[in-house]
């Protein structure tokens, strides 16, 4: 029964590694103060919009 869970898990666990790492540089760089999140906010809404 629990097979496909584990193999779903197992396909799934790159990806979520990659999140949470970029995840964690994102959250210490915040926290450091190298990145303001407003502007990061603004630029990506910017490269969404296309302005």
């Amino acid at each position: 029964m629990a097979l496909p869970v584990l193999y779903a898990l197992r396909a799934m666990l790159p990806v979520l590694i990659t999140i949470g790492f970029v995840g964690g540089l994102l959250m210490l760089a915040i926290g450091g103060g190298a990145i303001d999140p407003v502007q990061m906010l603004e630029d990506l809404l910017r490269s969404l919009i296309g302005f």
